[in-house]
């Protein structure tokens, strides 16, 4: 959907934020994801998360970024930044939405 038309209150989810810089990662998803739309894009991002980005302990922490995490290829718990940050620059509004859920 062109940016344009979405709901106003999806737009503020196209912006950066302090650990998801959409503005920085806009050539890499043009490169990458360019030929590809809606959930198909989304499902190649997230592939590429999954195989790209090394989970590792101990190799990011309260100030590492989407970015950071891009750049090194490795981190712990800062995928889902990457992914909103993707999407972002793919102007796909997203958002990361985290809960704690004792079992």
């Amino acid at each position: 959907m062109d940016p344009h038309a979405l709901p106003g209150e999806a737009v503020q989810y196209l912006f950066d934020s302090r650990y998801c810089q959409a503005d920085r990662m806009q050539s890499f998803v043009e490169s990458r994801f360019g030929e590809l739309q809606g959930g198909a894009k989304i499902a190649e991002m997230c592939r590429w998360i999954g195989e790209e980005i090394a989970y590792e302990p101990g190799s990011s922490n309260a100030h590492t970024t989407a970015t950071d995490t891009l750049v090194q290829r490795r981190g712990i718990c800062r995928a889902p930044h990457v992914m909103v940050a993707f999407a972002r620059a793919a102007t796909i509004p997203a958002r990361y939405v985290s809960c704690y859920a004792p079992a």
